[in-house]
């Protein structure tokens, strides 16, 4: 988003809404002459008019973390949306940075599966639901981030190589966690037992 220094500016319109906030120094970046907000702050402004599935996309990205955005938002807890804003980062509490991830830690929850960590680095691969100590792996992947052929091969090179490293892994779609759930929790749960025994 562009910012400019105090003063008079363009009266709001269909497709640009005009705000005036005072930003600290390290919101303010500056690409070829021009001063635009900082990427976690960029990112809060736009989820208050898109939703948060602007956030999953910077967090899958990597452009931001969750910790950058909260940062961003203490800044300015005041500011437009920082209600919705709010709202949008205790969701993010969990670690889970998507809404098919969220809704995993729902079934986990609500299936009583304990023992897992999200989004955890492991083998130079970050692996979206693992229990470490058994080495087993979940990976949700959602349509809209694995619908392309690079997507496609990188999902695949990164499982063979945690199978390689002793690691069990599953893979599930954002339908199977809506539609499928009890499955999901049934064959995770499976696999916890059996890796414990």
């Amino acid at each position: 988003m562009f910012t400019k220094t105090r003063g008079a500016h363009a009266r709001s319109s269909a497709t640009a809404v005009i705000q005036y906030c005072v930003l600290l120094d390290q919101d303010v970046v500056v690409h070829d002459g021009l001063r635009t907000t900082s990427a976690a702050l960029t990112v809060l402004d736009a989820s208050i008019e898109l939703g948060i599935a602007v956030i999953d996309r910077a967090l899958l990205s990597g452009r931001v973390s969750v910790e950058d955005l909260e940062a961003a938002h203490a800044r300015y807890p005041r500011r437009h949306g920082a209600t919705r804003v709010a709202t949008y980062l205790r969701l993010l509490g969990d670690g889970a940075r998507s809404e098919a991830e969220r809704l995993t830690v729902k079934l986990f929850n609500a299936a009583g599966i304990v023992g897992w960590v999200a989004n955890l680095p492991v083998g130079g691969y970050v692996v979206d639901f693992a229990f470490p100590e058994l080495k087993v792996g979940v990976e949700i992947d959602g349509l809209a981030f694995h619908s392309d052929d690079t997507s496609f091969q990188r999902d695949r090179t990164k499982r063979n190589a945690l199978t390689d490293a002793g690691w069990t892994m599953f893979n599930y779609t954002y339908g199977d966690v809506v539609d499928r759930a009890a499955h999901v929790a049934e064959q995770v749960n499976n696999a916890i037992k059996r890796d414990a025994a």
